[in-house]
């Protein structure tokens, strides 16, 4: 073998063994890399699930405060207060068709959702619901539901207790109040469950604060679903977006600015107020016409809100004002209050929205959720309506309890609000 053909394969060697030293390093490198990325994941893992644990957040912990959410959840400790708290709001929601979503089912220590669409109240009963007995389903919002409170002290829990026994027949409250509803929903839902089979022989609708803060008639998710459909919402988050070291670096670096929404268009008060009426009477007469089809007797609560008939200088979480929509309620509250001066309620329709008037105590659990104490004292005056109207068997037909002197029936197709109607100024509308 030549000199020249050894000097070829000598630095072929070194070739090869300084390619195969850069491959072994940059393995080793990378290696260390994956190690480290892994054992810097599993190192904050725990902090993620604490800190920021998917739709788990406690934001009305930071927002109000322990030591006041204390003076309306007393005895409860406040480990019992951010468990039940926890329970409440971690919920996502799941998909429904016709209503977009419903409450997703849950099994905890606070907060219990059938599989079946409705929270599980004190005395609940089964499903499908017995024939035999007076059967009563309740539909509203996250105040019918009971955000803020343990099962048994939801409206739903303290009606079991109200009417049960009454008249000498067996009551089965059903509690379908959902988070965001408002009567169109409330509507669609009613008549999905008769034609599903499922017709009580009362059917009970809680409303009046949703109704003003979608004023618009569009439910949660209707523009998300609009943007799926045009193709313009962003893809979900993947894996990799959930790895605690990425969550751990955006929450370091910040994260993106979302875009800006549009300002809102200045609002007509009194243009809001006869809008949303008008949609409610038209709701509630659909809901009338179909539940006297299937049998069922329909009863229709105007419920109490904080920003009417109430000094909520009470109020502890009232903060700046009522944020978003809700600083409607104040004014259509006020406008279909002088309506109903005109136009007396119906003996199906009851009044509670002052039922709260003079009262000096706190009655609200957050901004708008009503306390354990408020959502029985709300339960019995509803008890109390469907007994004085005759509703439950031996019951003696009286005045309703929150009727306006000189009631009478009162056709929706009849009520089309003047704009000379008085109003209450709108209260604030920053956010607390």
């Amino acid at each position: 073998m030549s000199e020249s053909t050894r000097r070829e394969e000598r630095s072929e060697s070194r070739g090869l063994r300084r390619l195969r030293g850069g491959y072994v390093g940059a393995a080793i490198f990378l290696l260390n890399v994956v190690v480290l990325f892994v054992l810097a994941n599993l190192v904050l893992w725990p902090f993620a699930r604490s800190r920021d644990p998917e739709g788990v957040r406690l934001p009305i912990i930071e927002r109000y405060g322990m030591e006041k959410l204390g003076e309306v959840y007393a005895p409860l400790s406040p480990k019992e207060i951010e468990a039940l708290l926890r329970e409440t709001w971690s919920r996502p929601y799941a998909y429904e068709p016709f209503t977009q979503f419903k409450e997703r089912p849950h099994g905890g220590k606070f907060v219990n959702v059938s599989e079946h669409g409705f929270r599980v109240g004190a005395g609940q009963g089964p499903w499908p619901p017995d024939p035999n007995v007076t059967n009563v389903f309740l539909f509203g919002g996250s105040t019918a539901f009971g955000y803020g409170v343990a099962d048994g002290d939801t409206i739903g829990s303290h009606l079991q207790r109200a009417l049960d026994g009454r008249g000498g027949r067996t009551v089965r409250v059903y509690n379908f109040g959902r988070g965001h509803y408002y009567s169109s929903q409330e509507r669609v839902l009613f008549e999905r469950l008769l034609a599903a089979g499922s017709a009580p022989q009362i059917a009970i609708f809680l409303d009046g604060l949703n109704e003003f803060f979608y004023s618009d008639d569009e439910p949660l998710y209707t523009g998300l679903l609009a943007r799926v459909m045009d193709g313009t919402e962003p893809p979900p988050p993947t894996w990799i977006d959930r790895l605690p070291l990425v969550r751990a670096a955006r929450r370091l670096l910040g994260e993106p600015a979302a875009p800006s929404p549009a300002p809102a268009k200045h609002a007509d008060e009194a243009e809001v107020s006869r809008r949303v009426v008008d949609r409610y009477l038209g709701n509630r007469a659909g809901i009338e016409a179909v539940a006297r089809s299937a049998g069922v007797v329909p009863v229709f609560v105007w419920q109490p809100v904080p920003m009417y008939g109430w000094d909520d200088g009470h109020h502890l979480f009232r903060g700046n004002g009522y944020g978003g929509d809700h600083r409607h309620a104040a004014a259509g509250y006020a406008y279909l209050r002088k309506l109903l001066e005109e136009k007396p309620l119906p003996p199906s329709f009851l009044w509670l929205a002052e039922l709260q008037r003079g009262r000096a105590e706190p009655l609200y659990v957050d901004q708008v959720h009503y306390t354990a104490a408020f959502s029985r004292d709300l339960a019995n005056a509803i008890a109390a309506e469907i007994e004085a109207i005759g509703l439950l068997p031996g019951a003696r037909s009286s005045a309703p309890v929150g009727a306006l002197p000189g009631a009478v029936d009162l056709d929706p197709a009849d009520v089309r609000p003047s704009p000379s109607a008085a109003r209450e100024p709108a209260v604030e509308s920053g956010l607390d």
